[in-house]
């Protein structure tokens, strides 16, 4: 069975995304899915998007780690699927006043609302929204789950920082200096530490200071991936929190590998809530996979 995709990446998190409303892909097997991603062997990709139908939505996100394995979240991946779905497959509708947006939000310069379209979509987590202009997306994240305070001891040293759910979970740790931090090693001791639960957690290291541009460096250990990834959205909104209540004011700016993102959201006293992801996306090809 060959198929149509699209290979697009979000702030250097990179998808293989498929227009699966016929459902038809629901037969691949985990272990395909995985060969798949393999960057010497098959398309590679951090992991793969499906677009589905459903009802009360503009469409239903179904999202595989690179190990074939779904995941309820992934924010990169949700903005690059809601671009695909409206400027590909035309879903979706205009920006109007009535269009979800973060708090405090306005237009972009020099942008009128008929050049920013909404969309909304379903994923494992619930309900989001998504609008996007040019190659600008933001996505919902929702809201975060309580802040756990631990300290994890590994063997290049005990990380002290916060557990949360940002669709997905993520262990968030400050360091001074994100560039020392031995992100493979502390990252997949962290990922698999019987503290952060039995399905294990994200691991992302944040630095404690902002650079010279008032972007806080992170790097992040991606379960699914077993791998440092350049970015990772549900990371980014998770630090996002972190530095919210440390004093950090909304719309948090993070500095990847891949890029910037931003972290909008609202905070009252101790409570943030309303979590939204904007950064760049990009389609870098199209392509046919000749036997799924």
């Amino acid at each position: 069975m060959s198929r149509p995709f699209l290979k697009m990446t979000g702030t250097g998190n990179d998808f293989i995304v498929f227009d699966d409303r016929d459902e038809t892909l629901i037969r691949v097997t985990p272990e395909r899915w995985a060969g798949i991603c393999e960057r010497r062997t098959g398309v590679g990709a951090d992991g793969v998007l499906m677009m589905r139908n459903t009802d009360g939505a503009d469409f239903r996100m179904v999202y595989l780690n690179s190990d074939g394995i779904e995941a309820d979240m992934c924010g990169n991946g949700a903005r690059c699927l809601a671009m695909a779905a409206t400027v590909e497959f035309g879903l979706g509708q205009e920006f109007s006043i009535e269009s979800p947006a973060p708090g405090g939000w306005s237009l972009p310069p020099g942008t009128g609302s008929r050049q920013i379209w909404a969309v909304e979509f379903e994923a494992g987590d619930g309900r989001h929204h998504a609008i996007g202009w040019g190659g600008h997306v933001m996505t919902t994240i929702g809201d975060p789950t309580e802040l756990t305070r631990l300290d994890l001891r590994t063997s290049v040293g005990t990380f002290e920082g916060f557990l949360l759910g940002t669709g997905v979970p993520h262990f968030v740790t400050l360091v001074d200096d994100v560039e020392e931090v031995d992100v493979d090693g502390a990252g997949s001791e962290i990922r698999h530490h019987p503290q952060v639960g039995p399905d294990g957690a994200n691991a992302d290291f944040l630095g404690r200071e902002p650079d010279a541009d008032g972007c806080y460096p992170i790097r992040t250990w991606e379960r699914g991936v077993e791998a440092e990834t350049l970015a990772c959205g549900t990371g980014c909104a998770a630090a996002g929190v972190v530095l919210a209540l440390n004093g950090v004011p909304s719309p948090v700016q993070l500095r990847t590998r891949g890029g910037l993102l931003k972290v909008h959201l609202e905070q009252d006293g101790d409570s943030v809530r309303n979590l939204w992801l904007e950064g760049p996306v990009n389609i870098i090809y199209r392509g046919t996979l000749s036997d799924i």
